[in-house]
């Protein structure tokens, strides 16, 4: 039986990352938190499409979670596509949106950390560790330069997390695809992708080192696959001194 070249590709991609970072293991419950966007709504598409398939030759259950940010949301779509496919679908409705809009400070990072809150309950009461997010290299590369150019850290996003005393295991089996092969997906098999409702987050930061990469990546191969493997191969013996700390010369609390 033939498959379709496109999404066996695809879906090698996405089980090289399962198997060089041990995402997933024989017969485990995976929890897939969908969003409605492109990427996570691949995810969930290319995970089921390996189980029939069989590229990745690994058996696991999935299961659905997806969280309305705003009251009323219509995710059917998502629901009937789960549904079909006897894929258990569990959402929790909410007004976060509405809520975050009031708080004055930061509220991306109080919105990131409700949402996580809320899937690691449902999690909890499924008795499910394995948590899948939709993040992909363009995700990873992005929030890693982020951290350099405004946070001053070395930190990436790991495609294989423990977290909470190793409680919950936070995945990421998407880490080696990029954005624009997912657009092409969801595109062709005409995916379930809704948008979000999301207008108060300030996203120009983000967007600007998105728009920064894409255009370097044209300038320079390989750009984010070297970002990646940059982060996963640091060369210790040339890192600067993480027990520097020098003394306060007038005031000036920062070195360079």
């Amino acid at each position: 039986m033939r498959h379709d070249k496109f999404k066996v590709e695809i879906i090698k991609k996405m089980g090289r990352a399962i198997l060089d970072y041990n995402m997933i293991e024989e017969g485990e419950d995976i929890l897939v938190a969908v969003s409605g966007g492109k990427d996570s709504v691949s995810l969930i598409d290319l995970l089921y499409e390996n189980l029939k398939i069989r590229v990745l030759p690994i058996k696991y259950n999935l299961h659905v979670f997806h969280l309305s940010i705003i009251e009323n949301q219509d995710f059917h779509i998502l629901k009937d596509y789960c549904n079909e496919r006897n894929i258990p679908f569990y959402h929790k409705n909410s007004n976060l949106i509405e809520f975050v809009a009031k708080q004055k400070k930061n509220p991306c990072y109080l919105c990131s950390q409700i949402r996580r809150k809320w899937m690691f309950e449902i999690a909890d009461q499924l008795k499910i560790k394995k948590i899948a997010l939709g993040h992909t290299i363009d995700d990873i590369v992005t929030t890693s330069l982020m951290n350099i150019f405004y946070h001053r850290s070395l930190a990436s996003e790991v495609p294989n997390l423990d977290i909470l005393n190793e409680k919950f295991n936070i995945i990421r089996p998407l880490a080696y695809i990029e954005e624009k092969q997912l657009l092409n997906y969801t595109k062709k098999y005409r995916l379930p992708v809704f948008k979000s409702y999301c207008t108060i987050g300030d996203n120009k930061r983000r967007k600007y080192v998105q728009n920064l990469v894409e255009s370097l990546s044209n300038e320079i191969p390989n750009l984010k696959n070297n970002i990646f493997a940059s982060f996963r191969n640091p060369s210790c013996n040339f890192m600067l001194n993480r027990g520097f700390k020098p003394i306060d010369h007038k005031g000036k609390k920062y070195r360079p």
